[in-house]
């Protein structure tokens, strides 16, 4: 196993992930009650005009942006069983040498499930499949992902409660194996958000996003990316707005090989019912 491999193992130890929790706003760790549902609408846009090279050094690139809007869904149907679910459509483009090539389409389908196994520690664990169907032609990433390619995440979640210099504070987990057809290269994704609410209706968000390749692509590339995020959530009146929350954040890239050099902004409308 190579070092980038073994770097990337190493950060699973880290332990990391996918969520978001307020009082309105609550997906990615903790169950949804039986028949309660809750939607993200978020809208992002990504750009990227370097990218990082085998061994980890910045270099030119052509010009890329990409906006998605990708609504994500979750649904209780047991006390311990929520369903997942989210349709991206994006639209790219790429500026090389004054040419612009541009391409738009729905690019991938998610479904799968939540569902508890107990809790230990005061820390839930869930384990949490999804399976991915992808449909853009040529996909902007290191594995060159083709329409009809499909992927199986299979994820531990750890989500904990705890109180922290008097700020309550929570942390969502995810390590998980991702399996990945036609010769691409499966991957390990280690996820963690860590959470705050420092005044009454909102959270504050810090993300860290990771995740790599366990074996070279066709090209004879071995990928990885580390990204860094914030996010704030803020309910919205409840007056007019019942159960409406709005998010706004950033993403960037901090470490990466063989993978663009991103930084995307996102904002996001969640509703809970």
């Amino acid at each position: 196993m190579g070092q980038s491999v073994r770097c990337t193992c190493a950060a699973l130890v880290g332990a990391l992930a996918v969520t978001l929790c307020t009082t309105q706003a609550r997906a990615g760790g903790w169950p949804l009650p039986p028949g309660e549902t809750e939607i993200i609408l978020s809208i992002s846009r990504l750009s990227a005009d370097e990218r990082y090279n085998s061994s980890g050094n910045r270099v030119w690139k052509s010009n890329y942006r990409k906006l998605e809007i990708s609504p994500y869904i979750e649904h209780g149907v047991t006390s311990g069983l929520t369903l997942v679910g989210e349709l991206a459509y994006m639209r790219e483009s790429t500026n090389f040498f004054g040419r612009e090539i541009e391409n738009d389409a729905f690019s991938r389908l998610k479904l799968g499930g939540r569902q508890v196994l107990g809790e230990w520690n005061d820390t839930l664990f869930s384990f949490q499949p999804v399976v991915t169907f992808h449909f853009e032609g040529e996909a902007d990433d290191p594995a060159a992902t083709e329409s009809g390619d499909i992927d199986g995440d299979f994820g531990l979640v750890l989500a904990r409660n705890e109180e922290v210099a008097g700020f309550a504070v929570f942390s969502v987990q995810e390590v998980a194996w991702r399996y990945r057809d036609n010769g691409r290269p499966d991957e390990v994704r280690a996820d963690i958000t860590l959470g705050t609410r420092p005044w009454d209706g909102g959270m504050l968000l810090v993300k860290s996003l990771n995740e790599g390749a366990l074996e070279t692509t066709a090209a004879g590339e071995l990928y990885r990316s580390s990204k860094l995020g914030v996010s704030i959530v803020q309910e919205l009146p409840q007056a007019d707005a019942p159960g409406w929350s709005a998010e706004i954040g950033i993403e960037r890239t901090v470490f990466g090989r063989s993978t663009i050099d991103e930084a995307t902004l996102r904002i996001a409308l969640w509703r809970r019912f």
